[in-house]
């Protein structure tokens, strides 16, 4: 039960989008009047818990068919599809058209061909086909989740972003798109940012994911307004739009 809660959580957890999102809109609630890991406890066991129950059905299938013809060819395919659908969502830095509704279909295959089969002889290539699907399935939903890990990218960037931002202070002149880390900047600006005397230097960047466009802006101290912190003196000011060609 174990083997098989790990395998269909992450195809569950996609597959019944509609569930998922209900359970995420509640554990937001809950998160909202408790903490935040709290809420993101209740997600994670609530995740869990479907793809227990879904296990269980699988584990107690009757109608077992048998793996001939076609069908002997449909674990391979429904695992196919699901490693597809995930790298195009991953390599595309979340740019793929309807990436949702691809892995949503993905996943929802992949379940309905593995669900007879959880009973059945498990040889080398079943337990392989057991493991890859969901494994990659759960990488992506950390991707879409983590906006591409964005937050070890940045980690791993702050460095280059500090001397960037000493170089602008110094009045350097800076090229438009120089790379910082894995990332782009634009639009330099030095000078009080939202107002704050701490925050001296500001920028926008872009990066492979659709999602990596922000204005960021560094800052010796906490500065007031709707600024939330990246790593190190790097804070995200939120709700400002990027210019035009961005």
């Amino acid at each position: 039960m174990v083997v098989l809660t790990a395998a269909f959580t992450p195809m569950v957890a996609v597959g019944a989008v509609p569930v998922t999102a209900i359970v995420a809109v509640l554990a937001s609630i809950v998160a909202n009047v408790t903490a935040r890991w709290v809420g993101l406890v209740v997600l994670v066991a609530a995740v869990i818990a479907m793809g227990y129950v879904t296990a269980r059905l699988a584990a107690n299938y009757q109608d077992v068919p048998r793996t001939r013809g076609f069908r002997r060819w449909l674990p391979l395919g429904a695992t196919i599809v699901v490693v597809g659908a995930c790298l195009a969502e991953m390599v595309s830095g979340s740019r793929a058209p309807d990436p949702i509704l691809v892995l949503w279909f993905a996943a929802l295959a992949w379940v309905a061909v593995f669900l007879p089969l959880a009973a059945g002889h498990w040889g080398p290539g079943r337990r392989a086909l057991w493991t890859v699907g969901p494994l990659v399935m759960f990488v992506a939903i950390l991707f879409v989740w983590t906006q591409g890990f964005f937050s070890l990218r940045f980690a791993r960037a702050v460095s280059d972003l500090d001397a960037l931002a000493e170089q602008v202070a110094n009045d350097d002149q800076i090229a438009e798109g120089t790379h910082a880390g894995g990332f782009e900047v634009h639009h330099l600006t030095h000078g009080q940012i939202g107002g704050n005397v701490g925050c001296d230097v500001g920028f926008w960047i872009t990066g492979f994911h659709e999602e990596d466009t922000r204005y960021i802006a560094h800052c010796v101290e906490h500065p007031k307004g709707d600024f939330t912190h990246l790593a190190g003196d790097w804070w995200e000011l939120e709700g400002k739009q990027p210019p035009s060609g961005l």
